[in-house]
């Protein structure tokens, strides 16, 4: 119990695997200053971070700097700041499919959903059911995938300017009015 305790063999184990830290002490786990050293050493450390923790800005924002997958172990609600959003949308651009791995409140973000569909249209299959009914962002949706017109708002399989960027973008007629609303079939 001793060495779950001690901070240096804690960073040590962190630095080269971060589900090291799920062995450590709960009070480690559970203190700000050890967790922003430990995610500065690995963001994927969040992952075993005392929940109150994962929404703490700082230890999350140095957790994404560090790895930008972390964030999908950020707090369900915890929203980027206008001193996190750029860091939160860099690591939207690293990793093409990070959208399903982050939390709730973060697929409901415009500008986060707005980065990952231009990443990658199939992303708007996790962005928030309002998002997903927006016009400007299934249009990006679907103009990097026609795919994404599946996963549209059904109001917006009938938008003939989004079919059509669908089926360019798609480059296949019949599979791209497959997703289309019935009278533009």
């Amino acid at each position: 119990d001793d060495l779950k305790a001690d901070r240096a063999i804690v960073f040590d184990a962190v630095e080269q695997d971060a589900d090291a830290l799920r062995h450590a002490a709960d009070d480690l786990k559970a203190d700000r200053g050890f967790m922003l050293d430990a995610v500065r050493r690995n963001g994927l450390a969040l992952r075993h971070a005392d929940d109150n923790l994962k929404a703490d800005h700082a230890i999350v924002s140095d957790a994404v700097q560090q790895n930008g997958l972390a964030l999908q172990h950020a707090a369900a609600d915890w929203k980027p700041d206008t001193r996190t959003l750029p860091l939160v949308l860099e690591a939207v651009k690293r990793n093409r499919l990070c959208l399903r791995a982050y939390p709730d409140g973060l697929r409901g973000d415009r500008a986060i959903v707005a980065e990952a569909v231009r990443m990658n249209g199939m992303n708007l299959q996790h962005a928030a059911d309002d998002l997903r009914a927006s016009p400007s962002i299934v249009f990006e949706a679907v103009k990097t995938d026609g795919r994404a017109l599946q996963d549209a708002a059904d109001v917006l399989k009938a938008d003939h300017t989004i079919v059509r960027q669908a089926i360019t973008s798609w480059g296949s007629w019949g599979t791209a009015l497959e997703y289309a609303a019935d009278e533009l079939r």
